[in-house]
């Protein structure tokens, strides 16, 4: 029983110092991480957490930026684009386009040094939209009226209750010219681009990503393998290193509401038009069309 029980103990050690062994070699192994980001962009949080991951574990030696989005809210693209400047100064980091990366999806991809896309890509789209539902008529159909009390003439700009003024038109367009003057700063200084070279792309257009690389919006045409390949020549390991997503994708409600939406769904449209939040965002004008913003 005794040599019964020993033989157990040292199965049971050698399994685990086997273990031990391969985690630790694991460790060490240098990796590169991918950072997707995918579908409207309405917050940072997630990627930030993502990035602190990446951080904490030292294994990762480059980074590739996956963008697959037609953009989304100013303040989200801003402070991700902000994050990926970051991370681009710890380790090579190579942006790679994929089916779409417009308007707040080019803003993210701009903040690594390196842009790839597909001939294919959508991208472009540089400029602000904002939409205003107007329910004054409907409401008057339905015999419903509303009061209502404020502290200054523009603090219900933009109210669904009734017709933009035109001093209110004015204040909001200013708004939109105030950001569109940030991306193209934050354009023109991650892509070192001519100011007459770079006003040719400001029209808000999308384009293609073939024509993208003649605009100097993107430096190659490239698939993710060739992103992934560049980014680890860049950082001295092997193209064959192991790589790792970030963050792990976990399917929603908001995903099936895009899968129906790429069908053309009329049911996808009506529940966007109420799941999107109200605000200013570099969005694609295509993927805009008819959302509550």
């Amino acid at each position: 029983m005794r040599v019964r029980a020993n033989l157990r103990y040292y199965i049971v050690a050698a399994v685990a110092a086997v273990l031990a062994a391969s985690l630790i070699m694991e460790a060490r192994t240098p990796k590169v991480a991918v950072l997707n980001i995918s579908g409207v962009i309405l917050s940072a949080d997630t990627y930030l957490e993502a990035v602190r991951e990446i951080e904490k574990d030292g294994s990762f030696k480059a980074l590739v930026v996956r963008v697959d989005s037609p953009g989304g809210s100013v303040a989200a693209s801003q402070e991700i684009h902000a994050l990926i400047r970051r991370m681009s100064g710890k380790m090579p980091t190579v942006a790679s386009m994929g089916n779409t990366a417009a308007s707040g999806g080019y803003y993210v991809a701009c903040g690594a040094p390196v842009i790839l896309a597909n001939p294919g890509t959508v991208t472009g789209s540089i400029g602000v939209i904002a939409t205003f539902a107007n329910y004054s008529e409907l409401l008057r159909w339905a015999k419903m009226d509303f009061e209502v009390v404020k502290t200054g003439d523009l603090k219900d700009a933009g109210s669904p209750l009734r017709s933009l003024t035109e001093r209110e038109r004015k204040y909001l367009q200013d708004i939109m010219d105030g950001a569109l003057r940030q991306f193209e700063e934050a354009v023109a200084n991650s892509r070192s681009m001519e100011p007459a070279r770079l006003k040719a792309v400001l029209d808000g257009r999308v384009i293609l990503g073939s024509e993208a690389v003649e605009a100097g919006l993107v430096d190659a045409i490239g698939t993710l393998s060739s992103a992934i390949e560049m980014a680890a020549e860049k950082a001295g390991i092997s193209p064959d290193s192991p790589v790792q997503n970030f963050p792990e994708r976990h399917f929603g409600f908001y995903d099936l509401i895009s899968s129906l939406r790429s069908g053309g769904s009329p049911v996808s449209a009506l529940a966007e038009r109420i799941l999107s939040p109200s605000g200013l965002y570099y969005m694609s004008g295509t993927a805009a069309a008819g959302k509550i913003f």
